[in-house]
């Protein structure tokens, strides 16, 4: 997103371009091998057009997490929520997922196991992205802005998939009491 050129991070970003998601859940192993000091981040609703995403993700060099949203490449501000120092050690890998359902955006982070919940941040985006491509990324540090070289990020078990907008489940739910409710008048 930055030009390491004008003295800004650098991030490189791999996608799965074969299908976009509107409502989907991300999710990956960063930092697979507990190595690395740069940030490894999820990205959802990718859009080429506008430089827009959603990113969640670990910055294994300073302990900040965080869960963000790029338009025109540019970080929106009013929408980035971060917290510090939550986990016991940077140098293990760690479990995230990142939900963008609607305009409920998500990003929880769990044990290498994906068995213990450490933190969750969440955000209510008043102008939500539309439907785009998933990836994952790696950035520099916080701790070293200014360096472009040697980034190193491991991922493992990267997916995303579908999930239903709770409004459309709550649908299907009421058509479904609806049809009891007839049934058992017969």
């Amino acid at each position: 997103v930055d030009d390491p050129a004008d003295g800004g991070p650098i991030t490189v970003s791999f996608l799965n371009v074969v299908e976009p998601f509107e409502n989907v859940l991300v999710s990956a192993l960063l930092n697979a091998t507990g190595d690395t000091d740069d940030q490894g981040l999820l990205n959802a609703r990718v859009d080429f057009d506008s430089a827009s995403t959603y990113a969640a993700g670990i910055d294994f060099g300073t302990g900040r997490i965080s869960l963000t949203k790029v338009v025109e490449a540019e970080f929106v501000d009013s929408f980035t929520v971060e917290e510090f120092d939550v986990f016991d050690s940077l140098d293990s890998p760690y479990l995230v997922e990142l939900g963008a359902v609607g305009n409920e955006v998500t990003a929880r982070f769990f044990d290498e196991t994906g068995t213990q919940l450490i933190t969750e941040l969440s955000v209510t985006d008043p102008e939500p992205l539309g439907a785009g491509v998933v990836g994952l990324g790696v950035g520099n540090s916080d701790a070293s802005p200014e360096s472009s070289s040697n980034l190193s990020a491991t991922f493992d078990n990267f997916g995303a998939q579908h999930v239903p907008e709770p409004t459309a489940l709550l649908g299907f739910l009421g058509v479904g009491a609806l049809l009891g409710t007839i049934s058992r008048r017969k």
